[in-house]
């Protein structure tokens, strides 16, 4: 009797274990892709902001094309399960971001990778560029907002920044330090 109680006890706390480092990997999963998909959000802004419409010289044509592909690829492996799916989209994410940040220096409008929300808007990097300035409820500066956001702080119903989780509470997506410093040669 005693030893069945023993068994029963040891089969408990391992499946308790298990659930908790389920629990924890879910919860870095999520992060993770949370993550990434505001990352994907910047590089869709930014290919947007060299992309005006304008005639492009070839070579940064061809590096926002380039970047578009790197961002379709990604979007499709944050979306994925496999094990190596997010280590892929931040793959791609980064040569998005460098390509981008290539192209910006052709057409002389820098756009650095290593600050992917650098010129965008303080409340959702994808609502595009900021265009204005405004202080935010969570905020005590004036920050970069797009030309919508304005108008709703103006307006009166100041939008909500977008949080994504870090270490299982919501955070500005602004302050989850995320960085791209460049690979070396």
């Amino acid at each position: 009797m005693l030893i069945g109680l023993t068994l029963l006890g040891g089969a408990w706390a391992i499946s308790w274990g298990l659930r908790r480092e389920q629990r924890r990997t879910r919860a870095t999963a999520t992060e993770t892709r949370a993550r990434l998909r505001v990352c994907l959000d910047a590089l869709a802004a930014r290919i947007g902001i060299l992309d005006d419409g304008t005639e492009l010289p070839p070579r940064a044509a061809e590096l926002l094309d380039g970047a578009r592909a790197d961002h379709d690829e990604a979007l499709t492996a944050v979306a994925g399960t496999a094990p190596d799916d997010h280590d892929r989209a931040l793959l791609r994410v980064r040569r998005g971001l460098e390509r981008v940040q290539d192209a910006g220096e052709i057409l002389g409008r820098p756009l650095p990778m290593e600050n992917p929300f650098l010129g965008l808007c303080a409340v959702d990097p994808a609502h595009g560029p900021a265009f204005a300035v405004a202080r935010l409820e969570d905020r005590p500066l004036q920050v970069p907002v797009c030309t919508a956001c304005r108008a709703r702080i103006d307006a009166g119903d100041p939008p909500k920044r977008r949080l994504i989780p870090v270490e299982g509470r919501p955070v500005p997506f602004d302050e989850a330090d995320i960085r791209f410093p460049p690979l070396p040669d």
